[in-house]
């Protein structure tokens, strides 16, 4: 069973949820104490309110569907092979995949910034993210290569 925590004095209006370390989400409490909290917010409206994010179950399918139809498209395999800077520039496969990546980022950070995704989810995504840009590489117009490493 959760251990209930304190939460601030809302009828009094002496503590606002923002400055209590240990004040709990919405989700955890009780029918009664959320009619409090947001008895809150009624009382002090020029307070900002805290952020809620949206669900983030059909943005992280949508990102899981874009990696896939990434790997079908473009093979890790051949990117990886791709190591002359030169190659690199003018192979369509690399250029098509660089193109093809941007959007799942953006993607990825919309889901950090804006949903309720949960910790392991989003590390499972970034991991993956960084499987497919080491595929693609990073040019090392120096050495006149392609770092699958980084």
């Amino acid at each position: 069973m959760k251990q209930e925590k304190l939460e601030p004095n809302l009828v009094n209006n002496t503590e606002s949820p923002k400055e209590h370390s240990d004040w709990t989400r919405s989700e955890d409490l009780s029918h009664d104490k959320l009619a409090q909290h947001e008895e809150y917010w009624v009382l002090n409206p020029e307070l900002p309110k805290p952020e809620t994010k949206r669900e983030s179950g059909p943005e992280i399918l949508e990102v899981e569907v874009l990696i896939v139809s990434f790997e079908l498209k473009f093979p890790v395999q051949e990117l990886m092979a791709i190591n002359s800077f030169d190659e690199a520039l003018k192979n369509p496969l690399r250029i098509g995949a660089v193109e093809t990546l941007r959007p799942i980022l953006k993607r990825i950070e919309t889901l950090k910034k804006e949903t309720d995704i949960n910790q392991v989810k989003l590390d499972e995504l970034e991991n993956k993210y960084r499987e497919l840009s080491r595929a693609i590489g990073i040019l090392n117009s120096v050495s006149r290569t392609v770092d699958h490493d980084r």
